[in-house]
């Protein structure tokens, strides 16, 4: 018995509860892996949280993990957040928050921030990173809370920044306002304009020698220009002092861009797109430090309604749906739509956060753009204007016809195997279209299809060969007819003569055909369908040896055998009938470097032979053979002889080599340019003598001499 039958054996022989409760798990299984598979796949649900933001303005990487789960999911623009939600940023990415009390908080790059906001205390966890928070919008009476660690500060209507450094200590920059800070069971309280450096031994307290106004700590620009200016303001200039303003391309403050002397209660420098550090030093110190990132974004682009485009109405107000193209970093899009160009007398102003709307619209002239919102801090961005109409005028214009065009020539079998396809320019107004064909150009006795409501039409009927006239006509939503359209005129011609084009060899050998395989070819026709590829042994495709279905105009075959075939293509619709059959075509396969003499399994009779001349198809590219003889015993395979020659035959007369028995002798080639050594052909001979006679008799004479 075998270990796979007493596990059976022994699984037969549990008791019935074990077997139930095996079938239950392996039930149970699948069902807990797709219920895993589903809650990863479906985006986090809110459930019944209280929303206490949202995500105002976000660059790149940007990601959010709810109080109770595990999962990190990205975020985009105007995401709603929630209490206990933890925040993230990646590499060069930010991240603008604005809660419902109006206080907004700023996180930079590779930053970590929990939200504890409720009813009774609202409290920033900051992990890592830098934050800035501006609380001066905040009329709720209650102070927002940044905790990091043991130490709190607490925000009354404050700017202020919070900044860790690499040996953990933290950075309190007040901008405006007042920061209580508590720490190691002491309260400090940090002024307008006052810094503190935070560490586990002391808290140290500096004035910024120059306080700055504008811009804030953390000043995001978006503009359609190369370069934005930037204003900074500033309050107690002190001539005495050397102040400057340093702006650099790092965080770390190594990669300088510019720096100027402060001269003046203000000064405007240019900034190209990307992320800027600045900071200001007086007299060789350090001071009040900011970051300012410059998007060069393009306004959106409005799709539809496209330019002049004409709505004909049959109620009062018409439904007008709106689309433009635009980018992520857009926080909010406005449409807007005027009477009048210059857009002073708005009919509408619709905002969303997508990409498309629609609104109700009387009849009327109108013009439409978008107005794209980044943030607060960010001029709006308008995009181009575009003009449309609404009215009732009802329309009598005709389409133009596209095709087929004028003297177009059609094949037939195009014709009625794919349909014969009429296009034609859209009017607007137009209910629908009705299509007349005939094959005269009066008219006379059409064949009319009505009530088209796209501006093409496949036509499915049977066509014969001809010339033909067809015409487009506008049907309005009361029933009115437009005005017909130009005719056009076109032929339809029989397919004659070979329209498949065969291409292949006539010959080929079967080295070469398994080699680079033998192609075939045909021309590929301007109708819809696969084509198949039957290989015959007879011209009538009587005995088929292959059959291959294709899309495409050519197929190739490396396992043929040697002798003559036939082949030809024919055009096969969905179901698999052939619609056209080609002519055939014959193609033969020869051995072109196989054995001569001794054939494959050929039996020598070596009885009154001196010699063996071996014998094998030449080759015009190779100067040089190499002759192998074995002799095969049972799975053993003995080199007995190996020869070079510069022809196509050898002889052997080394007859003490071979014995009665099976041998096998091959060809070996050198390829002229790689000079790579293969095996042209191996073949199996065996060699026979003539059997001896069973009784020998010895014949003397009957008188004999003895000396």
């Amino acid at each position: 018995m075998t270990g796979f039958q007493s596990k059976i054996d022994a699984v037969v022989s549990w008791k019935l509860w074990e077997k139930l409760f095996l079938a239950f798990e392996l039930f149970l299984i699948p069902i807990l892996f797709l219920i895993l598979f589903f809650d990863f796949q479906r985006r986090l649900d809110a459930g019944g949280r209280e929303q206490i933001g949202i995500i105002s303005f976000k660059q790149k990487t940007v990601q959010r993990k709810y109080g109770d789960r595990v999962v990190w999911e990205g975020m985009e623009a105007s995401f709603p957040l929630y209490n206990r939600d933890s925040i993230r940023t990646g590499d060069l990415s930010d991240a603008e928050i604005t809660l419902t009390d109006g206080t907004k908080l700023e996180i930079d790059e590779n930053s970590l921030i929990v939200l504890n906001i409720t009813k009774e205390e609202k409290e920033i966890d900051f992990a890592y990173g830098t934050l800035s928070a501006n609380s001066s919008s905040n009329d709720s009476g209650e102070a927002i809370k940044i905790k990091s660690g043991e130490t709190v500060v607490a925000l009354d209507k404050s700017d202020v920044s919070l900044k860790q450094n690499e040996d953990k200590s933290l950075i309190l920059d007040v901008k405006s306002g007042v920061a209580s800070l508590f720490q190691n069971g002491k309260e400090n309280v940090i002024n307008d304009g006052e810094k503190a450096v935070l560490s586990d031994q002391e808290t140290k307290i500096t004035k910024n020698p120059l306080k700055v106004i504008s811009p804030s700590s953390n000043l995001k620009l978006a503009s359609v220009n190369a370069n934005t200016d930037v204003e900074f303001a500033f309050e107690g200039l002190d001539s005495a002092d050397k102040n400057f303003l340093e702006i650099y391309k790092d965080r770390k403050f190594s990669q300088l861009f510019k720096k100027r002397s402060i001269t003046s209660n203000k000064l405007t420098e240019s900034f190209p797109e990307g992320i800027y550090y600045w900071r200001i030093t007086s007299n060789g110190s350090a001071g009040s430090s900011g970051k300012i990132s410059n998007l060069q974004i393009k306004s959106a682009q409005l799709v539809s309604p496209n330019n002049n485009k004409k709505y004909f109405a049959t109620k009062e107000q018409t439904l007008v749906a709106f689309s433009w193209v635009s980018q992520n970093e857009f926080n909010q899009s406005i449409v807007e739509v005027s009477s009048d160009p210059e857009f002073s007398k708005l009919v509408s102003e619709r905002g969303t956060l997508g990409k498309s709307i629609s609104m109700e619209l009387p009849q009327g002239n109108y013009y439409w753009r978008v107005k794209s919102i980044i943030n607060s801090n960010s001029n709006p961005i308008y995009s181009a204007a575009q003009r449309f109409e609404i009215t009732n005028d009802e329309p009598d214009r005709a389409p133009n016809l596209l095709y087929p065009k004028s003297n177009d020539s059609i094949p037939e079998t195009v014709a009625n195997i794919n349909g014969l396809k009429f296009i034609w320019t859209e009017i607007k107004g137009y209910k629908h279209y009705n299509l007349e064909i005939a094959n005269n150009a009066n008219f006379k006795d059409p064949k009319i299809i009505n009530s088209i409501v796209s501006t093409s039409y496949q036509f499915k009927d049977k066509i014969s060969s001809g010339n033909y006239f067809w015409r487009i006509t506008g049907i309005t939503p009361s029933g009115k007819s437009g005005d017909p359209s130009k005719p056009n005129s076109f032929s339809i011609k029989a397919l004659e003569g070979n329209i498949f084009s065969l291409q292949s060899v006539s010959s080929i050998s079967k080295v070469k055909m398994q080699k680079e395989g033998l192609q075939l070819k045909w021309k590929k026709l301007p109708i819809q369908g696969s084509y198949k590829v039957e290989i015959g042994k007879d011209s009538e495709f009587k005995d088929v040896v292959k059959t291959l279905t294709t899309s495409i105009s050519q197929v190739s075959f490396n396992d043929l055998q040697l002798g003559t075939f036939f082949w030809r293509v024919s055009l096969t619709d969905e179901s698999g009938n052939s619609s056209y059959i080609s002519e055939s075509r014959s193609i033969s396969i020869f051995d072109s470097s196989g054995p001569i003499y001794p054939q494959k399994d050929q039996v020598i009779n070596m009885s009154n032979k001196e010699n063996i001349v071996f014998s094998w198809s030449a080759q015009s590219n190779i100067k040089n053979y190499t002759i192998q003889i074995y002799q095969l015993k049972g799975t053993q395979k003995i080199l007995l002889l190996q020869k070079s020659t510069n022809t196509n035959s050898f002889i052997m007369d080394e007859l003490s080599l071979l014995d009665e028995g099976n041998f096998n002798w091959q060809i070996v080639v050198e390829n002229p340019s790689s000079g790579e050594k293969t095996v042209e052909f191996s073949s199996n001979f065996s060699i026979s003598l003539d059997k001896l006679p069973e009784k020998i008799e010895l014949l003397t004479p009957k008188v004999q001499y003895a000396d």
